[in-house]
């Protein structure tokens, strides 16, 4: 490289989206998630942590009315209007428990304005569409749940069971649901058996605790 302080390191194995790397330089430690974000700064040396691997296309049908999802790729461009470019006309909202979207509002009144892979959306469409994105599929996902009622996504292509997925947690899990069902725990009648990709989901938990995903 032209810049004596600067330096590429390539690693020739694939790493996955989500892991921790550890860096040493000069006796002083640094670990990094990779999830392209910009720089992580050594005192006399910078780290670039850039994601570089095969990009994944995530296809996710949406229903007339309300749906809630989630994605398991990092979107190349997280743009809510990128991600929702091809049904943006039928769009009418799109909203987690804090920010919201409404695309024939103006702009600047929007608080919801990137989509972030393993987080859950509430999405409401005015006439059924799909959409397909594009990015770098992630691992896992932290959820700090607090007490009550959380919002997730599931950050995986590829179904789990729930008593697997949420095992870490059990001592503080109460139940999962989504439109399409429930799972309480030590219930008889559950409708819901496994986590599953393009959904999303609400974890009541008794205490606060972190969930990781998958």
């Amino acid at each position: 490289t032209t810049n004596p302080n600067q330096a590429t390191i390539t690693i020739a194995n694939a790493i996955p989206v989500g892991a921790t790397i550890l860096f040493s330089y000069s006796g002083t430690s640094l670990t990094t998630i990779l999830n392209n974000t910009p720089v992580t700064k050594f005192t006399g040396m910078n780290i670039k942590n850039t994601i570089t691997g095969t990009p994944v296309t995530q296809t996710i049908s949406l229903a007339k009315g309300w749906n809630l999802i989630s994605l398991y790729v990092i979107p190349t461009n997280p743009a809510i209007s990128n991600v929702f470019s091809s049904v943006l006309t039928n769009l009418t909202t799109v909203k987690t428990n804090d920010v919201f979207y409404n695309p024939t509002q103006t702009a600047v009144y929007n608080s919801l304005t990137t989509i972030e892979a393993g987080k859950g959306y509430l999405v409401n469409m005015a006439v059924a569409g799909t959409i397909a994105v594009t990015g770098q599929a992630i691992t896992t996902v932290a959820y700090p749940l607090k007490t009550g009622w959380n919002l997730i996504g599931y950050p995986s292509s590829i179904p789990a069971p729930i008593t697997t997925e949420l095992n870490l947690i059990w001592t503080n899990f109460n139940s999962v649901k989504n439109f399409d069902g429930f799972y309480i725990k030590n219930g008889t009648i559950n409708s819901l058996t496994n986590l599953v990709p393009n959904y999303g989901y609400f974890v009541n938990s008794s205490a606060a605790t972190t969930l990781y995903l998958p």
